[in-house]
């Protein structure tokens, strides 16, 4: 019997909810080259043939059950395998082949002048896609040219200077096929032309260098923002990168050395003038080092300088600065001991402990904007953590 005004709800659901996750990678291949020396100078020539496979998926389950459950979604429509996120399989096939002949200019003077081909294809092959949720079968080539070149210097005992000039291009990353008809996206690669001098020193116990770079970046990979089968990845401007950094190591003795490095880094956009997102204006480094017959350890601290999350938008200028993120840093620690000849068959046995977060700091690193304000993620720091590990050299 129930009581006056109570009311009986439904029984829910009394299984448990669960997810079967795989990411799988395999990536195989060689560099293979032939030498051949000259009077002025050494030639090299060879090729680099590599080949990765990646199989990926995630299916809603019933724990419960221990069977793929389904949760009947709606959206998007069709979802013609509601019980599964994705069930992709993608592969990247790279052929480079190249040819160098580092020339003896003089006593003191190393040019070299090489170029590489590259040749790319990347394909995806889906049961289920991500993010359409419909099959996909698809593959896109990329081809280009690339020239590079590097004077070396020797200026003095110890001292030394370079110069280097290269072209490079950066394939559009798995993303670019999560739309409806990947065809439709732009075939030419995003790429740079780089630039960096620099000056190498040691002596004695310190070794230091220091260098300017600059990397012109073009044709810049984003989505067009249109949505069903308008949807499409495309070229736009590029960025400009250049700045200033160094390091230096300094053996103090008895196992013991002292390092730092930094950097001072501008990033901006072609067409706005900005800094673009996920650039941080300074980078350093510093630490200590040791390691002395079976025991090593070190302390390494780094900084993260302030940078934006989205890009500037002249019609939201605000929303900029909104998503402007502080400066960050971080401490690890880190020592272990080194167990040799303990066994037959055993050349070696470490034992190592890690304290990663040391200070325990918890800042924001990152915001994934949402469609709203309220509906933005935010990644902090992880906490303090520890980690104990055994590896065995047989």
């Amino acid at each position: 019997m129930t009581a006056p005004g109570t009311r009986i709800g439904g029984t829910g659901n009394k299984n448990i909810q669960g997810i079967d996750k795989q990411n799988q990678y395999r990536v195989v291949g060689g560099i293979f080259k032939a030498t051949k020396q000259f009077a002025p100078g050494l030639l090299r020539a060879g090729v680099w043939i590599e080949k990765s496979d990646t199989d990926r998926h995630q299916y809603d389950i019933d724990l419960t059950l221990g069977n793929i459950r389904d949760p009947r979604e709606t959206k998007p429509t069709p979802v013609q395998n509601p019980s599964v996120l994705f069930d992709q399989q993608s592969t990247i096939k790279n052929t480079q082949p190249f040819v160098e002949f580092e020339w003896e200019a003089t006593s003191t003077t190393l040019v070299t002048p090489g170029v590489k081909v590259a040749n790319i294809t990347r394909s995806v092959d889906a049961v289920v896609n991500q993010t359409t949720r419909l099959p996909q079968n698809a593959s896109v080539d990329y081809r280009t040219t690339l020239p590079f070149l590097t004077v070396n210097q020797k200026l003095g005992a110890g001292l030394a200077a370079y110069a280097q000039y290269a072209k490079g291009f950066q394939i559009p990353d798995l993303k670019s096929f999560y739309i409806a008809d990947p065809t439709k996206n732009s075939s030419t690669p995003q790429k740079s032309t780089n630039y960096q001098i620099g000056v190498v020193g040691k002596s004695g116990s310190f070794t230091w260098d220091v260098d300017l770079y600059q990397i012109d970046f073009k044709n810049k990979y984003v989505s067009n923002g249109l949505g069903g089968t308008a949807a499409a990845f495309v070229n736009i401007g590029g960025a400009t990168y250049k700045g200033i950094e160094g390091q230096a190591t300094y053996l103090v003795g008895e196992g013991l050395a002292v390092y730092a490095n930094g950097s001072i880094n501008r990033a901006t956009a072609e067409d706005t003038g900005k800094t673009i997102s996920n650039a941080p204006k300074m980078t350093a480094a510093a630490g200590l080092i040791y390691t002395q017959g079976p025991w090593s350890g070190s302390f390494i601290f780094k900084r993260t300088g302030e940078n934006y999350q989205q890009d500037y938008d002249s019609a939201k200028p605000a929303i900029y600065e909104l998503y402007k993120l502080a400066a960050y840093d971080n401490a690890d620690l880190g020592a272990s001991y080194t167990f040799r000849n303990i066994a037959e068959g055993f050349k070696a046995l470490k034992l190592q402990i890690n304290v990663f977060n040391l200070f325990d700091q918890h800042k924001v690193t990152s915001i994934s904007p949402g469609k709203t304000l309220a509906g933005d993620q935010y990644t902090y720091q992880a906490p303090r953590s520890y980690q104990l590990s055994m590896r065995a050299d047989f």
